[in-house]
Order: C-alpha cells, then sequence, then structure tokens
C-alpha cells in the first residue's frame, strides 16, 4: 500500500466502515467508536479522492476542509458539508473523555449512513 495510490486509501476506508458497520450489529455501547470509524472511513475516502484528482492537502482530520478541497473539481450535493460537520468532531474529541456529550445508537446509526452516502458518491467518482 503506498500514500499515493486513492485504491490504498479506499481499502483503509472500508475497513473502517465495515468495522462501524460490524460493531453496530453487536448491540453494544460502542456508539462512540463507531462514530469514530465512520468519520476516520469519510476522512479516508475524501482523501482518496483528493489524490485520485491530484489535489494537495493537508494533514488533517477536518472533513469540511478536505470537502471544500474536493469542490474544486466535483460539484457536491447541498447537503454535504451539513452531513461533514455532523460527524466532523468524531475524528478527534469523541476518542477522550470530555466530549459534550456520549454518542447514542441513534448517533451511530446516523453516522454510518453518513459515511456510506459519502462512501456512494467518492466510489462513483474515482
Amino acid at each position: 500500500m503506498t500514500a499515493q495510490n486513492p485504491q490504498d486509501w479506499v481499502i483503509k476506508a472500508e475497513r473502517d466502515l465495515g468495522l462501524a458497520r460490524d460493531a453496530f450489529g453487536l448491540d453494544k455501547d460502542y456508539w462512540d467508536l463507531i462514530c469514530y470509524h465512520c468519520q476516520q472511513a469519510t476522512e479516508k475516502f475524501f482523501k482518496a479522492n483528493l489524490i485520485y484528482h491530484q489535489i494537495n492537502f493537508p494533514r488533517t482530520h477536518d472533513l469540511e476542509l478536505l470537502l471544500n478541497l474536493i469542490a474544486q473539481k466535483e460539484i457536491l450535493p447541498p447537503d454535504f458539508i451539513q452531513n461533514a460537520l455532523a460527524i466532523n468532531d468524531y475524528g478527534i474529541q469523541v476518542r477522550y473523555p470530555g466530549f459534550p456529550y456520549e454518542p447514542t445508537d441513534v448517533d451511530a446509526s446516523e453516522a454510518i449512513q453518513i459515511a456510506e452516502n459519502f462512501r456512494a458518491f467518492i466510489l462513483s467518482k474515482i
């Protein structure tokens, strides 16, 4: 695997999303971890798209920033920024105690759906 190959980023993203789906099916209180892996999957799908389009990006977990870079080459559906913001904080803050709230099963389900929507969009483009 190399960091310059978009398909390698897709493989890593698929693993994050698969893990989130599998953990959700366990029906245990892993909601924060599921949300985290959905954010990570989305981040990696976004980076795969950026690499495909040969757009440089900084080392970041910020989905809004990455999506704004993608918008240089792609026409984005209007709800994409809102959806990216909905899961953006799961990339860092939810991993540690002190996050303003603990994600619930509803949050985890929503995070999976958002990540799957971004997945479908990105895979249709690269």
